[in-house]
């Protein structure tokens, strides 16, 4: 008898329409990943609080309409739950102040958002290898 495969859990903070297109990412890199969805400030906060099991991966956009990309990974470093999870800022800023902010409050990476669908895949992929997403 094989373990069981956990479940990977990553998560996507983004605004909708690019939450679809990660989630597609995701899915064909690994079918059994599990994407959770979060956008709203009160949702995400809760999220975080009580979530169980933890992401192995956090994808955080610094635009969204609800809530501040720098805000929500000021609050997932301010949890030491979250110590080990990696944050991997991917936004359509290119701005090297934006840069430097997030690697000042905890991300473990910046990446800039792609046009293409086809690039997109290529930097879930990258994201997905270099943090080690597959491993249980």
């Amino acid at each position: 008898m094989g373990m069981a495969k956990s479940i990977t859990s990553v998560w996507v903070i983004d605004d909708i329409d690019d939450q679809t297109l990660i989630t597609i990412a995701f899915k064909n890199i690994d079918p059994i990943i599990l994407v959770t969805l979060l956008d709203k400030d009160e949702a995400f906060l809760n999220h975080i609080q009580q979530a169980s099991p933890l992401a192995k991966l956090v994808l955080l956009d610094l635009n969204m309409p609800k809530i501040n990309g720098f805000e929500a990974l000021k609050e997932l470093r301010a949890n030491t739950k979250y110590d080990a999870v990696p944050i991997i800022v991917l936004t359509t800023s290119s701005n090297s102040t934006d840069k430097e902010i997030a690697w000042s409050l905890g991300a473990n990476g910046f990446f800039n958002k792609p046009v293409t669908y086809t690039e997109l895949m290529n930097v879930i992929q990258k994201v997905a290898i270099q943090w080690h997403v597959f491993q249980n």
